[in-house]
């Protein structure tokens, strides 16, 4: 039942886990103490990458005692997370786009260059990730009509951009700008990318291979482009531009 449930992609075999595996090792433990918390989780999992429970369990269940500890405590949330002296709550941001292997390059990777939307602009939390909602359904609705591209079933919430859809990011670009744009969302809402840039780059040649296209970047190359992107369009976070060892390039 909890694997045809919803295809697989439902909620409860994650609430069984929250019930009858995590509940139980967490039950009178103290709801200030995040860290100890957090490791009964890691333990009671016991894999790299959250697997036997699933994130769904163990990162719902950290973000309940953390608002039980400041709760416990008396205080904002923000408060308990940033210290005394925390005035700002995080910005919210959703994953809009992952790659796949598109244009050739980057085959470890793990699907960069990946963007998300930061809705940076807004007076409280509530409103930010309200326009979280309103950039990303504008976005798909965009790729929809576009490229007859919607969210990935594998991976829900986000497109799964694969190989001999755009033949430049730049074509996702003009789509998540136009997103922000149609949404009432301008300078409200910016773009993030983590590039990896590292993943593409052939060191024997000094090229980066087939990022964000087809055709090969020196690094001069990328540093032209990124400035175009961030002139251009509404960039915010720029994240692993060029390769993790060239320090005279992030210079």
């Amino acid at each position: 039942l909890l694997l045809q449930f919803r295809g697989g992609l439902g909620m409860l075999k994650a609430i069984s886990n929250v019930n009858d595996i995590i509940a139980p090792a967490l039950k009178g433990a103290d709801a200030t103490k995040q860290r100890k918390a957090d490791e009964i989780l890691i333990e009671l999992d016991g894999t790299q990458n959250k697997s036997k429970l699933g994130g769904n369990a163990t990162a719902s269940v950290s973000a309940a005692v953390l608002k039980a500890g400041a709760a416990s405590l008396g205080i904002p949330l923000y408060q308990h997370i940033g210290g005394v002296n925390a005035c700002t709550l995080p910005t919210p941001a959703v994953i809009t786009v992952v790659g796949s292997t598109r244009y050739g390059g980057g085959q470890g990777s793990g699907g960069k260059p990946s963007y998300s939307f930061m809705c940076y602009g807004f007076n409280t939390f509530s409103e930010a990730s309200y326009a979280c909602w309103e950039v990303q359904t504008a976005f798909q609705r965009l790729m929809r009509e576009k490229y007859s591209l919607g969210i990935s079933g594998a991976m829900p919430g986000f497109s799964l951009i694969q190989a001999g859809v755009v033949e430049h990011d730049r074509e996702l670009w003009d789509i998540m700008a136009e997103a922000i744009n149609s949404s009432g969302n301008e300078s409200k809402v910016g773009i993030q990318v983590d590039v990896a840039a590292g993943t593409y780059y052939d060191k024997d040649r000094d090229v980066f291979v087939s990022l964000f296209s087809r055709e090969d970047k020196t690094k001069d190359d990328l540093i032209e482009l990124y400035k175009d992107m961030v002139r251009d369009y509404p960039f915010v976070i720029l994240e692993d531009p060029l390769d993790e060892d060239d320090y005279e390039g992030h210079a």
